[in-house]
C-alpha cells in the first residue's frame, strides 16, 4: 500500500511551506429518485458541488505575503498546487517523480483564522473556493508528479505585545483573528459547479485574551472607539531559530493596526484555583482608506 504526507503550498510559483493540516472537501450533494412507491432509490446523480481546500500553516509571514490577506483570485493553469508526499516504506520519503498533486485553476484564495496563544506557534488558516474554469474539474489531483522546490522552515511566531489607543494592554495570553469572510458561490445553466466565486462581506474580529482585568475595567461595558491615531495595535513576535525570541529591535516580527472599529469587553472571570481571565474584543471597520485591519510582516516591536 501507499501512504502520504504533508508538504507545501505553490501560489503562482511561490511556495509557502511548514503546512499542518490540509484538507479538502468535494462538498457534492446528491440526488436521489425512487418514484412509484419503490421501497429502494433507482437513480442517483451528483445535483452539485461546491469543492474546497484548507491548509493551516505556521510561516505566517510567507502566508501573507504570499496568499494575502483581503482575498486573492486565483486564475490561471496549474496557479495553485498542494502536494501530498509519498512515504517510502522501509525508509523515510520518496524523492523522485511519486507523489500527488491537488490543482486549482480558478476560483478565490482567502484566510479565515490567525491563532497566537503566548507560546509559540501561531498558526493561520487559509480556504480556497474553487470555481470551474470551463474545462477541468475545479480541483484536479494528479498522481506520479515531482515535488516542488522544498521550502524554507524558517519561522516561527508567538503572540506579542497589544496596544490600545496607545496604552500597552498587559497579560496577553492570546490573539485570535476572525477574518470574517462571507463567499459568494453561484452557477448556472444547470452546471453543477460554481462558476463564479467572490466576496460578499468582510467582517473580521480580533479577540484578545489576557490576565489583566484591569483592562476590562479601563473599557468598561460600554466600550471604547478607535479612531485615527493612536489606534488599536497587536504584534506577534518571532522565534529565534536555535534560541529564544529575535530582538524587539529587529524588524522581523509582525505588525496587525486598525484604523477605525469598536473595543469591547466579552466573556471574562476566574475559577478556583485559576486566576482571572479577561477578553477584549476589536470590531474593525473600513475607514475610507486603510484596510479594516493594516499588516505589516517586517516590523520592530515598540
Amino acid at each position: 500500500m501507499k501512504v502520504f504526507y504533508l508538504y507545501a503550498v505553490d501560489m503562482a510559483g511561490t511556495i509557502v511551506g511548514q503546512i499542518r493540516n490540509q484538507r479538502i472537501n468535494p462538498a457534492l450533494n446528491l440526488v436521489q429518485e425512487g418514484p412509484g412507491g419503490h421501497v429502494d432509490q433507482r437513480y442517483v446523480a451528483i445535483s452539485q458541488g461546491q469543492p474546497a481546500l484548507q491548509h493551516t500553516t505556521t510561516a505566517i509571514k510567507a502566508a501573507l505575503d504570499t496568499c494575502g490577506w483581503n482575498g486573492t483570485p486565483v486564475e490561471g493553469l496549474n496557479e495553485m498546487n498542494f502536494w501530498f508526499r509519498q512515504g517510502e516504506e522501509g525508509g523515510t520519503r520518496k524523492t523522485g517523480s511519486d507523489h500527488v498533486r491537488a490543482t486549482v485553476n480558478k476560483g478565490i484564495l482567502y484566510p479565515t483564522t490567525l491563532r497566537a496563544p503566548h507560546l509559540p506557534p501561531a498558526t493561520i488558516d487559509y480556504s480556497v473556493m474553487a470555481s470551474w474554469d470551463g474545462s477541468n474539474y475545479p480541483i484536479t489531483l494528479t498522481k506520479n508528479v515531482a515535488l516542488a522546490v522544498e521550502p524554507a522552515t524558517d519561522q516561527l511566531y508567538c503572540a506579542g505585545p497589544v496596544y490600545v489607543n496607545g496604552a500597552e494592554v498587559e497579560g496577553v495570553q492570546e490573539i485570535n483573528v476572525a477574518f470574517g469572510f462571507q463567499i459568494e458561490i453561484q452557477s448556472h445553466k444547470g452546471l453543477p459547479w460554481p462558476v463564479y466565486v467572490g466576496i460578499r462581506a468582510r467582517q473580521p474580529v480580533i479577540t484578545i485574551r489576557l490576565l489583566d482585568m484591569e483592562a476590562y475595567s479601563d473599557i468598561t461595558l460600554g466600550g471604547q472607539a478607535v479612531d485615527g491615531t493612536p489606534s488599536f495595535d497587536f504584534y506577534l513576535r518571532k522565534v529565534a531559530e536555535g534560541g529564544l525570541r529575535v530582538p524587539d529591535a529587529t524588524a522581523e516580527h509582525i505588525s496587525g493596526m486598525v484604523e477605525k472599529g469598536i473595543i469591547t469587553t466579552a466573556d471574562s472571570g476566574a475559577a478556583m484555583p485559576n486566576p482571572s481571565d479577561a477578553t477584549l474584543t476589536i470590531t474593525p471597520v473600513y475607514d475610507g482608506t486603510n484596510d479594516s485591519i493594516t499588516w505589516d510582516t517586517a516590523t520592530a516591536l515598540p
